[in-house]
């Protein structure tokens, strides 16, 4: 029970209590009268006497209060007269020592005070107590009145009327009792629980005292109302499930689990899923403890809403998956590269005197058959490589600032040739695209992949679409996508209506060698190659797919900032193989291949100085007579690069001439794959042809 209605409960026996006394004292007060007639024997005491002994000892405050002369009160047209004469004119006549206690007064002090002397600190409230008395007859009350020294003091008291025969009021009887320290803990009760409801409601979670047995909520705070959406009203009806979203394990049977364990005394703390009234759903972490509570065993919750925290969390772990992926990307592409260096190499050596043997064979000869298939062969595997090289950025690219929408427009005849007839390709431009800076042939790497990609995922006839468009990328969408940098940028978008992907073939589509495609229908470098040539121009692709609904892929390229440059007519024709005697230092530290180009440049006329590394490169360099007019050098060899080579080379002989020759760049001759204007280059494996023309090309 709690400590306001043990009071309560107290303050009802002591009233039992005092009417029982003061029925005991009226038929004492008739006794007394009664005696006055008899005389009593000298020995032994009169009712008077003990009713003396019992006003006197009594730890109750007892007193009379009588009136100057009676009133007529139940007949008196003006009751406010009366009661200003009552209120002046009824004074303390009799008062016994627990009374004076109450007061902290001597007896001459207390007796002869009126009502207006008692309540002079509220005189009103004094009013309304006397006229509801006189009016009734009798009346308990709890009044706050004034001790001696004016401090204030608790009164609980009982009044009964007295009258004469005619029916007048000639005074009032009374007991009282101190419930001044009552009253100061009932206050302290009420601060407590004020003190204790504010808190409870200025906590920011969610708070619910739940019964520990039934599990029902008996009580919530303000934040449990403002975080599920529900008025105070409605919540003696709610229970547990009515606030879950009942989908296992967040069920009504899993809380009422949760709230047994906590009512042995476990402290619970758990992760639980929300539903507001509106039905919005909501992430929370929960904590269970058993406390007590007036008596009685409680469960508490704190429900704290942790959504942000969960976005966050989510965030984190799509932008830690971001990087990983692009971090596997990287070593994959490092890897390919490397490859890719290494086998053309190889593959220079297979091509070259697969070449020369070709033009040393006739034709009818059962051979030369042979050799072409060797040829095709080999030219199928530097198509591959240079994919390779693509998607590892490792690529030589000669950039040019371009009109989106007019190169895709020359690409559209052949791209529907590419794609067959029973596909319907559309090309759906947006006007006024600001210009790119990308090596042409990149984009036709783009769109052939792309648009192939698409043709094999649409099983009969279907659609291709080609869209472009410009996008801005904000710095509050780039907080959530690593790999975008703000700015403007060129979209290149490439849809169709075929089967489409599921997720995990998402995770996987740009990796190289990964295909769904059957045997001998794809290489699995088509999307490798898309995303590393729109990595190395500082762009980004995204996919969006799902089974049987298409696939869309959507490149975005940085807007160049300047004007496209005019477009002049093009009157170049082929440049035909021309012979020429010039001397031409070969540095090559691969020796099969050093062989193998020295006689491809002889072939043509020209006089080759053959050097495996460098410093063998600068002695022949010194020791020869006449002036050397280019430079062939491999871009990667031990001891020195061929940049440096060049570089050291050209100090001492201005008007050499250089060529560069490699599998891939690395960056040695290329800033960021960017070949720099005056900077010649050739990429491995090529053919007698290709290095003839790039030859006289470079000698002029």
């Amino acid at each position: 029970m709690k400590p306001l209605q043990m009071f309560k409960a107290l303050a009802a026996r002591l009233v039992v209590l005092l009417e029982a006394l003061l029925r005991l004292l009226i038929a004492l007060l008739h006794r007394i009268k009664a005696s006055l007639q008899v005389e009593q024997p000298l020995d032994v005491p009169t009712s008077e006497d003990r009713l003396d002994m019992f006003f006197s000892q009594s730890l109750t405050g007892v007193f009379f209060m009588m009136l100057d002369k009676p009133i007529a009160w139940h007949d008196a047209a003006d009751k406010e007269a009366l009661l200003d004469y009552a209120m002046a004119h009824q004074r303390i006549t009799k008062a016994n020592q627990a009374m004076l206690d109450q007061y902290g007064a001597q007896e001459a002090e207390l007796l002869g005070l009126t009502p207006n002397d008692l309540y002079a600190h509220d005189l009103a409230y004094g009013r309304s107590v006397w006229r509801k008395f006189f009016d009734r007859g009798r009346l308990h009350v709890e009044s706050c009145e004034q001790r001696m020294d004016g401090t204030p003091i608790f009164i609980e008291s009982d009044y009964i009327c007295l009258y004469d025969q005619q029916g007048r009021i000639i005074g009032h009887f009374g007991v009282q009792n101190d419930i001044s320290e009552r009253k100061w803990a009932d206050e302290q009760l009420k601060h407590s629980e004020r003190t204790y409801r504010a808190i409870f409601n200025a906590i920011t979670d969610a708070l619910f005292i739940h019964d520990a047995t039934t599990g029902q909520i008996l009580d919530v705070n303000d934040s449990m109302l403002e975080m599920f959406g529900y008025e105070r009203t409605e919540v003696p009806g709610l229970s547990v499930e009515d606030l879950s979203t009942r989908v296992f394990p967040y069920t009504n049977e899993q809380a009422n689990m949760l709230i047994q364990r906590a009512a042995t005394g476990e402290t619970l703390v758990f992760e639980w899923h929300n539903r507001k009234k509106n039905g919005e759903c909501f992430y929370s972490e929960n904590i269970l403890k058993l406390v007590v509570i007036a008596g009685h065993e409680r469960i508490m919750a704190i429900v704290r809403d942790i959504s942000e925290r969960k976005q966050a969390e989510e965030e984190q772990a799509k932008l830690h998956a971001q990087l990983a992926h692009a971090q596997k990307m990287d070593s994959v592409g490092r890897l390919a590269g490397g490859v890719a260096h290494d086998f053309n190499n190889k593959l220079s050596v297979i091509l070259g005197y697969t070449e020369m043997a070709l033009e040393q064979v006739d034709r009818t000869h059962p051979v030369f058959a042979d050799l072409q298939e060797i040829q095709r062969a080999a030219d199928r595997s530097t198509a591959l490589t240079r994919q390779l090289l693509a998607f590892a950025r490792k690529q030589v690219i000669t950039p040019q600032i371009l009109d989106l929408n007019e190169t895709v427009e020359k690409m559209i005849t052949m791209l529907q040739r590419l794609i067959g007839e029973n596909i319907d390709l559309v090309w759906l431009p947006t006007a006024n695209l600001a210009p790119i800076k990308m090596d042409p042939s990149q984009i036709d790497q783009i769109l052939a992949n792309l648009c192939v990609n698409a043709r094999d995922a649409i099983a009969d006839v279907g659609r291709v679409t080609i869209e472009t468009d410009t996008v801005i990328f904000d710095h509050a969408y780039c907080a959530h996508h690593a790999e975008v940098t703000p700015g403007v940028y060129v979209l290149l978008a490439v849809s169709d209506n075929g089967h489409g992907m599921d997720e995990e073939t998402l995770k996987h589509a740009f990796e190289p060698f990964f295909t769904t495609k059957a045997q001998g229908r794809g290489t699995g470098l088509g999307l490798a190659t898309v995303y590393g040539v729109v990595r190395q121009n500082n762009g980004f692709v995204h996919v969006y797919s799902e089974p049987g609904r298409g696939s869309t892929f959507r490149v975005y390229l940085p807007q160049h900032q300047g004007e496209l440059p005019s477009v002049a007519a093009d009157t170049a024709k082929p440049t035909p193989v021309v012979y020429g005697n010039e001397t031409i230092l070969l540095v090559e530290d691969e020796p099969s291949i050093l062989v193998m180009v020295t006689k491809m440049i002889e072939s043509f006329g020209y006089v080759v100085l053959a050097a495996q590394n460098p410093s063998e490169a600068m002695g022949l360099a010194h020791a020869h007579p006449s002036p050397i007019d280019l430079l062939i050098t491999d871009v990667i060899m031990p001891e020195m690069n061929g940049r440096d080579l060049a570089h050291k080379l050209m100090a001492e002989y201005p008007n050499m001439k250089h060529l560069f020759i490699s599998g891939y760049t690395a960056n040695f001759i290329a800033h960021h794959g960017v070949l720099d204007a005056g900077v010649h280059f050739i990429q491995k494996p090529f053919a007698i042809t290709d290095l003839a023309t790039k030859v006289r090309e470079v000698l002029g």
